[in-house]
């Protein structure tokens, strides 16, 4: 049987996945007008809040594949990438483009998630240390 225990690698995509899942669901079902008030947007159309909870769908799956795989005691570096990459680019764009002060304070989560996922990657063996003995 594999190894499964709790690892920091394994506790940073939980949690990653249970936030974006309130995310998805956010952007899936929530009212156009809400949106729009959230993400400081306006529009007509929800069409482009609905892909984009469908994109993060797409991600937590991806997610899900690395969990599995850090429980088991190995390293996704293809999931480490996409989560940098995904988080990261977050960051800049909310950092850059949004006027709205709880979208740039929100950024620094994201930020804080790339660079857990950036040490990951660089020393995976650390990251897979069990957190209990």
């Amino acid at each position: 049987m594999a190894d499964v225990s709790m690892n920091p690698l394994a506790l940073i995509l939980g949690l990653k996945i249970l936030v974006t899942l309130g995310l998805t669901h956010l952007f899936l079902f929530a009212p156009q007008k809400r949106l729009n008030g959230l993400m400081a947007q306006y529009g007509d159309s929800p069409l482009t809040y609905r892909l984009y909870g469908l994109t993060l769908l797409v991600l937590i799956g991806m997610y899900m594949s690395g969990l599995v795989a850090a429980l088991g005691g190995a390293v996704s570096h293809e999931v480490l990438a996409l989560g940098i990459l995904s988080n990261g680019g977050a960051a800049v764009l909310m950092q850059t483009w949004s006027g709205h002060p709880t979208l740039r304070r929100a950024s620094w989560v994201f930020a804080a998630i790339a660079l857990a996922l950036l040490a990951a990657l660089l020393f995976p063996n650390q990251a897979l240390l069990p957190l209990l003995p």
